[in-house]
C-alpha cells in the first residue's frame, strides 16, 4: 500500500480523491483501499468500527477489473473504467491512480 492513500485532486472538491496504486497492487484492492479511505467504513467486518464495504462484485466483476486494467497497462495510460460503487463514482484509470468521487 502506498504510503499515503488519499490526496485531494487539484481541480476538485473536498468529496473527491486519489489514491495510488503500488507497483503490485491489482486494481481492486486499490478500489477497496480508495472507497474504505474516502468512507471511512471498514472494508471487511471487524475490521474497525462502521458498516462495512459492500461487496465489490455487487457492482463490478473484481476479476474482469483486474484483467482489463492490467492489459491496458503502459499501452493505454490515458485509458480509464468508471462505475458506481458504495455511493462513490469510482475511476480507475490504466496508469495507476483510483479516483472516488461522493454520489
Amino acid at each position: 500500500m502506498p504510503v499515503e492513500s488519499r490526496y485531494p485532486r487539484d481541480d476538485a472538491d473536498e468529496d473527491c480523491h486519489t489514491y495510488r496504486l503500488g507497483a503490485h497492487e491489482s486494481a481492486t484492492v486499490g478500489v477497496l483501499e480508495a472507497v474504505a479511505a474516502a468512507s471511512g467504513r471498514p472494508v471487511l467486518p471487524g475490521e474497525r468500527d462502521g458498516t462495512p464495504l459492500p461487496p465489490l462484485y455487487e457492482a463490478v466483476d473484481p476479476e474482469a477489473l483486474d484483467r482489463i486494467v492490467d492489459s491496458l497497462g503502459d499501452a493505454q495510460p490515458d485509458a480509464s473504467i468508471s462505475f458506481r460503487y458504495a455511493d462513490y463514482e469510482v475511476t480507475v484509470r490504466a496508469a495507476g491512480a483510483v479516483e472516488v468521487e461522493s454520489l
